[in-house]
């Protein structure tokens, strides 16, 4: 009977041993696997979102291509690269042209007479660093004569092709996921919900959130960029800035840097009127700049958002999560922010309504 009774106890104990090992299993190869991706976690995010906003417009060109996915993702894919990387050449060409003729604006009105009559009046420590901060302007501008011109903007789109080469390859990889993420995504929509410890339902639940609140946070994004684009416009015009849609171009695209802002590049438009003597206009685009480019941000983004379909999350809940998410993970956190609220608060609901009491 003892003997019987050691037998059972042990047999009873090697499931326990077994579970527990598979476990540690789970839990290690987990960790390994996060760490494997962790450098392609963003552009892998990114192209999942681009996948579940595109699938749409994917599923309609496939069925005109009668019904070839591969070709249709390709077509997508490389539209989309397209998109983003012709316009933004050609814009940076034209950004490093515009900025060195911006440079040499500076360069002139800091010589000319109203700007040593302004630099007269400072105190002298401040007057001893601007004095000193024009001289090596001068002696940097020196340096760009016309027959340079195209070999410094050459020169300058390479430095900038180098800068961003990891930008480039994030960009990359996120092509590369969309273009696997378009042409399989029933696969993996079967994979996720076999693989999710919820139903079937509840998960098709949570994605559908993701989607939603992606689209909303996306399309506001673009939106208040080119609003505050827009007001900074009349601003510049209003103050006489010279190069107007230079620098509205450098707004639009600031705008989408969360810790620089389009307000910034306002202040330096600001910055450049006051020292070539326009004060009242200086003064005036920097109180434009804080009063109405500044807080269009933070109005409109959430407003943006609101209008989104399906998203119910209240306006001040999501103004903290657009603002915490971008605290804590700088611009991508743009969009987890208030996805991670989004996903807590339907994982809250679906919990009271399947399993609460």
């Amino acid at each position: 009977m003892g003997h019987e009774k050691h037998g059972s106890s042990t047999e009873g104990a090697a499931p326990l041993g077994n579970r527990r090992a598979m476990l540690i299993l789970l839990f290690a190869s987990a960790a390994l696997v996060l760490y494997v991706f962790a450098p392609l976690a963003t552009p892998l995010f990114l192209a999942g979102i681009l996948a579940s906003l595109l699938y749409p417009l994917h599923r309609r060109l496939a069925a005109l291509l009668r019904g070839s996915r591969s070709l249709s993702a390709g077509l997508i894919v490389t539209a989309l690269a397209l998109l983003i990387a012709g316009p933004l050449v050609g814009i940076l060409t034209w950004m490093v042209q515009e900025g060195i003729d911006a440079g040499r604006y500076v360069l002139e009105t800091i010589r000319s007479e109203r700007a040593a009559e302004l630099i007269a009046r400072l105190p002298g420590g401040v007057r001893s660093i601007v004095e000193r901060l024009i001289i090596w302007l001068s002696e940097a501008g020196g340096k760009l004569d016309m027959g340079k011109v195209g070999g410094q903007a050459a020169s300058a789109l390479g430095a900038a092709a180098s800068a961003t080469g990891a930008l480039l390859f994030g960009g990359a990889m996120m092509l590369i996921a969309l273009f696997l993420f378009l042409l399989q995504r029933e696969v993996i929509l079967s994979w996720v919900e076999e693989s999710s410890p919820i139903s079937k339902g509840s998960t098709r639940e949570l994605m559908r959130e993701v989607r939603a609140i992606s689209s909303a946070v996306i399309a506001s994004t673009a939106l208040t960029a080119a609003t505050q684009a827009i007001v900074a416009l009349v601003g510049y015009l209003i103050a006489g800035v010279p190069q107007p849609l230079f620098f509205t171009l450098v707004t639009f695209f600031i705008a989408f840097v969360p810790a620089v802002g389009a307000a910034s590049v306002c202040i330096v438009a600001a910055l450049l009127l006051l020292i070539t003597g326009h004060l009242g206009p200086a003064i005036f685009l920097a109180i434009w700049a804080v009063g109405a480019v500044a807080l269009i941000d933070n109005i409109l983004k959430p407003l943006f958002v609101k209008l989104g379909k399906n998203i119910t999350m209240n306006g001040g809940v999501l103004f903290f999560a657009l603002i915490g998410g971008v605290a804590s993970m700088g611009a991508i956190g743009l969009l987890l922010g208030p996805i991670a609220v989004a996903l807590f608060a339907a994982a809250l609901r679906i919990y009271k309504r399947d399993h609460a009491a």
